[in-house]
C-alpha cells in the first residue's frame, strides 16, 4: 500500500500536472494539505487535512526532498509507506511541523537544480512500482 501526501501549491498549473502523475501511479490513499481543486479527476477521492501532523501512523513518512539524506537509488520502499511532497513555490518546513518523517529522500540529478515536485513524484511511484513487481 503507497499513500501520497500533497502540500498544496497556488499555482495553476500544479494541480493539472499532479493529476497526470496521479491518473498513471494511483496511490491507494491521497492526502493534500490545503486548498485544492477537486475538479481534476485524480483529486476528487483526495482528504483534506491540515498539517501533515494528521497523516496516519499506519507506516512510516518520507518527505522527498533536493536535500534528502537518502539517495532514490539506496532507498528501499516499505510495505505500507507515505510519501510528502511540497509545492514547487515554497518551503513546506511549517507544513511538517508534527509530523513523524521516518527519512527524506533525494533524487539525484546531473546538476545543482532542484526538480518540479510533481515531477519527483512521478520518478518515486514509478520506483515503488518497479520495486513492487511492476
Amino acid at each position: 500500500m503507497k499513500t501520497v501526501c500533497l502540500i498544496a501549491s497556488s499555482e495553476e498549473h500544479w494541480g493539472n500536472q499532479w493529476g497526470y502523475v496521479l491518473s498513471h501511479w494511483q496511490p491507494d490513499r491521497l492526502y493534500i494539505v490545503g486548498d485544492f481543486d477537486r475538479s481534476i479527476k485524480p483529486f476528487k477521492r483526495a482528504i483534506q487535512i491540515d498539517s501533515a501532523a494528521e497523516l496516519p501512523d499506519d507506516g512510516p513518512i518520507f518527505h522527498i526532498t533536493p536535500t534528502g539524506k537518502t539517495p532514490i537509488t539506496a532507498f528501499i520502499h516499505p510495505g505500507v509507506s507515505t510519501y510528502v511532497f511540497g509545492p514547487d513555490d515554497r518551503n513546506i518546513s511549517n507544513e511538517l511541523h508534527g509530523a513523524r518523517i521516518a527519512d527524506t529522500v533525494r533524487i539525484d540529478t546531473d546538476n545543482d537544480l532542484e526538480m518540479y515536485s510533481w515531477v519527483a513524484g512521478a520518478i518515486i511511484l514509478h520506483d515503488r512500482r518497479m520495486m513492487d513487481g511492476g
